[in-house]
């Protein structure tokens, strides 16, 4: 038994400064090419380090906008973590299918361990975005281009997993805004995480961000050290 981590890879440059969050969206939406020394996704180096300090897998999940170079993909993938794909412009089977072509093509990838959905809801939060979250067309989606779909963007308000192992609809979000602090609370998951697997989402730039982010993060991995929960990634399947 044990935890699950799903990391969205939103911010091309991270979000911690004004420069930064302008930057990103120009990149998302308009144009902005890939300049290291502006920190072009510093904070998943950053995060990823983090996580090898403390043992610890994960999926990421990058955007056509965030796609990483061949060598950080081979720096991750050293470290134990998986590379999936973020899909934002969903509107059909053939934009999704677009995306995907050239997210793999950006990144020298033939196979990705899975794909997400970026965001869900009522708003349109960028120029490419699709915002409805239409959970059973993007399983079959799954099944066409061979490309899993583990997680939906569901936020988890009880500790109850799918029998069904294959697909979780809800996520525990470590980002504060999207679950209740009392009844969620890292204290309460680290308990149930001894009898259970469960998938949690962060996105690294919040954890640079957001200092209730980063305070949750780090206590969530203490707690999970001391009380020996285990990580892991799910194996990749077609």
């Amino acid at each position: 038994m044990g935890l699950i981590l799903r990391i969205d890879v939103d911010k091309p440059y991270g979000n911690n400064n004004l420069f930064k969050k302008i930057i990103s969206k120009l990149r998302e939406d308009f144009y902005f090419p890939v300049i290291n020394k502006f920190g072009y996704l510093k904070q998943v180096q950053n995060f990823a380090i983090l996580l090898h300090n403390h043992s610890v897998p994960a999926i990421f999940y990058f955007r056509n906008c965030t796609a990483p170079s061949q060598s950080l993909i081979q720096w991750l993938e050293t470290l134990g973590h998986s590379i999936g794909f973020h899909a934002e412009n969903t509107k059909s089977f053939e934009t999704f299918e677009t995306e995907l072509k050239d997210f793999k093509s950006k990144t020298g990838l033939k196979k990705l361990h899975s794909f997400t959905k970026h965001e869900s809801g009522v708003l349109k939060l960028g120029k490419n975005h699709h915002p409805p979250y239409e959970e059973e067309k993007y399983k079959g989606w799954a099944m066409k281009t061979e490309t899993p779909f583990y997680f939906g963007n569901g936020e988890m308000s009880t500790f109850i997993v799918p029998e069904d192992k294959s697909f979780y609809p809800e996520m525990f979000w470590i980002e504060a805004g999207y679950r209740d602090l009392e009844t969620m609370s890292i204290e309460k998951l680290i308990s149930e995480a001894k009898n259970e697997d469960y998938p949690l989402l962060i996105h690294p730039e919040n954890y640079y961000a957001r200092q209730q982010t980063k305070f949750d993060f780090d206590k969530l991995l203490r707690l999970s050290k001391q009380v020996n929960v285990n990580w892991f990634v799910p194996p990749m399947h077609y």
